[in-house]
């Protein structure tokens, strides 16, 4: 597997678990992710995008989007689209 690094957190919504991210490359529903940060260091599998209190399946380097995470985030983790070599 290999690690492409797709975007920062750059706020994060503690009551509801979400994220947002400023994108640098492209995510879609169903990609996993590997966050990591200082103090954060997981994965999960996207469920659900949104862009402007909308659901969305992709989105674009140069996007803000919010995602829903499993865990705990920091302003400023790193965020990684892991792909399979092939």
């Amino acid at each position: 597997m290999v690690e492409k690094l797709v975007g920062k957190i750059n706020y994060f919504f503690d009551m509801s678990m979400t994220a947002m991210i400023k994108l640098s490359d492209t995510l879609m529903i169903g990609d996993e992710i590997h966050v990591i940060g200082s103090s954060t260091d997981f994965k999960q599998k996207l469920e659900k995008l949104q862009k402007n209190d909308g659901d969305i399946s992709i989105a674009k380097a140069g996007e803000n989007i919010a995602i829903v995470v499993s865990q705990v985030v920091q302003e400023g983790d790193a965020v990684y689209k892991i792909r399979d070599l092939i």
